[in-house]
């Protein structure tokens, strides 16, 4: 008899699922084509957006194990069992078909990116382990794999859009409008994240 209760239950259950899902998903389906069909993202003050573009470096950092120029670095240590992990980020141009965004820094931002493994020279090792206080010894048992964001690499930031307005310099000559600055940033609620487009 329960056996049967439990097996109406499981079925009636799986009906209104299934039920519930092709009433809502074509809803939601044909919502989510509106919104494409609109075109590009609204580039206004507290919009959340995924840009694509081209990275344009405004400073540039050092890769510490592969050397490589880049924007933003995320590097996992693995000394035996145990890891520690260094991330540094500058703020950047990404170069959009909407116009130029400026990518803010934003703490330990998600990098989505593939990870590549090295096993460097020593001093190499020693140098970066040193810096974010291990012991220079442990060197000798490290392995390490680093993300970076490179100069000229094709990519997709998420984050939330922030407008200002740059004012032309007071000396120069002739009249000038100011002119408005997209800058694409996170928050709690939005962490800052870059991926593959």
């Amino acid at each position: 008899m329960w056996a049967l209760i439990i097996l109406g239950t499981m079925g009636g259950l799986g009906l209104l699922t299934a039920l519930g899902n092709r009433l809502v998903k074509p809803t939601s389906f044909v919502r989510a084509r509106q919104q494409l069909a609109l075109g590009p993202p609204q580039l206004v003050d507290g919009a959340v957006v995924t840009l694509t573009g081209t990275v344009r470096p405004i400073d540039v950092l050092t890769a510490p194990i592969s050397g490589r120029p880049c924007v933003a670095l995320h590097v996992k240590a693995f000394i035996g069992p145990y890891w520690c992990t260094r991330f540094a980020m500058t703020q950047f141009v990404l170069e959009t078909d909407q116009g130029e965004v400026i990518v803010e820094h934003f703490q330990e931002a998600g990098l989505a990116f593939d990870t590549k493994t090295y096993h460097p020279a020593y001093e190499v090792a020693e140098r970066f382990l040193v810096a974010i206080g291990r012991m220079p010894w442990e060197a000798r048992k490290a392995h390490f794999d680093e993300i970076v964001v490179e100069p000229g690499m094709r990519i997709a930031v998420f984050g939330v859009i922030q407008t200002t307005l740059a004012v032309p310099d007071a000396g120069e000559i002739g009249f000038r409008e100011s002119r408005q600055v997209i800058h694409l940033r996170g928050d709690p609620r939005h962490p800052l994240a870059m991926g593959k487009p």
